[in-house]
């Protein structure tokens, strides 16, 4: 039996899902899936397996393996990224990084309580690199700037719900004479 355990992490429908499972685990989970767990899984793999959520509204699967209680922490706190450089503002709007203790032959929970994490400690509405934060002060600057060619009511899901991040900087950065990178 390993001690080793995996930081397994899989998007579905853009929402980024964690969990803890050991490598026995896994290889069982491959195994069944006729996948070779040696030929496949390295620290920092990111592949194509449909596990642990299938379909195909599901992104690969990442495995980061985790080397003490220190990783998994985190591994667990940190917010993930979007999968894209350049994420629109609808996605900015619909990110969530969650743990997931759903699924079987997971020990996500089992860590949660060794080292006296919450769901709420694990769950982030804003990306590592605070997309959602900047956006929101770039569309409060453009405001104030009384930049009126936008739909502040629904910025996010609205006309320009498809405005890619960089957009909305190279707007701003025009309108308001201020550099998008310093928020």
């Amino acid at each position: 039996m390993s001690k080793k355990i995996y930081g397994v992490e899989q998007a579905f429908h853009g929402h980024i899902y964690r969990w803890i499972f050991t490598e026995d685990e896994i290889r069982h989970q491959f195994k069944k899936a006729d996948l070779d767990f040696d030929d496949l899984v390295e620290d920092g793999a990111c592949i194509d397996i449909l596990w642990p959520i299938g379909g195909s509204n599901s992104s690969s699967t990442s495995f980061i393996e985790l080397e003490d209680d220190d990783a998994v922490r985190r591994f667990l706190t940190t917010p993930g990224e979007h999968d894209s450089a350049d994420p629109m503002l609808v996605d900015i709007a619909e990110f969530v990084c969650d743990i997931s203790e759903d699924d079987d032959g997971q020990v996500t929970s089992e860590y949660l309580e060794k080292l006296d994490l919450t769901a709420a400690d694990c769950h982030f509405e804003d990306d590592i690199n605070r997309c959602h934060d900047r956006a929101c002060k770039m569309l409060n600057g453009l405001m104030l700037a009384e930049y009126r060619d936008f739909d502040y009511e629904d910025p996010f899901y609205g006309y320009y719900s498809d405005m890619p991040l960089s957009e909305l900087s190279s707007l701003y950065a025009e309108i308001t004479g201020l550099d998008p990178d310093a928020l």
